[in-house]
């Protein structure tokens, strides 16, 4: 809640007005402060390293009771080799030419997940073929389709997606420049399907990101000329594919049957120390 904040701080004074509540956010503080402070707590699971971090600043809680557990990720549903299935279809679908090399976003709230950013390193990246593909919802997409046509971007904005794998299937790169996220699944997915993802440091995924290895990170997500020159760093295919089969190893040591398994665990181990007979 507290990066919430910090986000909003970055916005215009309107869009602060209309979305900051003072007596909601004194009442979500309250909330966790008690929660963390006055209930008996025997676990917590954080998504990050980050976000545990900021438990143990913020809370006197113990460190040996917060434990980080990453998403998890179906590698299955989410495989490189879904590529050859979805990739020529939903190019032509959304007007996209075979040569193109498509850069992928998917979330909503545009502003937090940076699309501006990426269409202004799109334009400065300066490769005739890139197409930026932004997968989500977002009230101003209007304004985000006009930023395009000025900076002379070709973009397509796909609107929500029921199946965000085939994206992926159809994707070369995945750009992830979001301000803040606690984790960030939509990367952890991209990495399952074998791309190369450009992944802001100020998300939680970027702890499983070895830069130039298994991704590229992102030290600054409102930077849109660090963002063009990480774009640059792969526009090799043959570095692409490297980096892709990097990153597909990585989510298989991040499936969503280990995320449950960890998690059942420690309900058990917790159910053990109260002397419950289990779950």
């Amino acid at each position: 809640f507290e990066d919430y904040l910090a986000y909003l701080r970055t916005a215009s004074p309107w869009r602060r007005l209309v979305t900051y509540r003072p007596l909601l956010a004194f009442a979500i503080r309250h909330i966790e402060r008690r929660r963390f402070r006055k209930a008996p707590l025997p676990r917590v699971l954080a998504m990050s390293r980050g976000t545990r971090d900021q438990i143990l600043r913020r809370h006197a809680f113990p460190p040996e009771q917060a434990e980080i557990l990453h998403g998890g990720v179906d590698t299955a549903e989410f495989h490189p080799a879904h590529r050859l299935e979805a990739r020529d279809g939903l190019r032509r679908r959304y007007d996209t030419p075979d040569g193109a090399l498509v850069l992928l976003m998917v979330g909503n709230d545009y502003r937090r997940k940076g699309v501006g950013c990426a269409i202004e390193a799109v334009a400065r990246a300066g490769h005739r073929d890139l197409i930026l593909w932004v997968a989500g919802h977002d009230r101003k997409v209007a304004r985000h389709e006009a930023l395009a046509r000025r900076r002379g971007v070709a973009a397509r904005f796909l609107g929500p997606q029921a199946r965000p794998a085939e994206c992926l299937a159809a994707a070369d790169v995945f750009l992830f420049p979001s301000r803040f996220d606690a984790f960030g699944n939509a990367a952890l997915e991209a990495l399952a399907a074998g791309l190369p993802a450009i992944v802001s440091a100020r998300a939680g995924v970027s702890e499983l990101i070895r830069d130039g290895v298994n991704g590229l990170l992102l030290e600054d997500p409102e930077d849109p000329g660090e963002l063009a020159r990480r774009i640059g760093d792969v526009l090799d295919p043959a570095r692409r594919e490297e980096i892709g089969k990097r990153a597909r190893a990585t989510a298989e040591e991040h499936t969503l049957e280990r995320h449950f398994t960890r998690l059942f665990e420690v309900y058990r181990e917790i159910a053990g120390t109260r002397g419950d007979r289990g779950i």
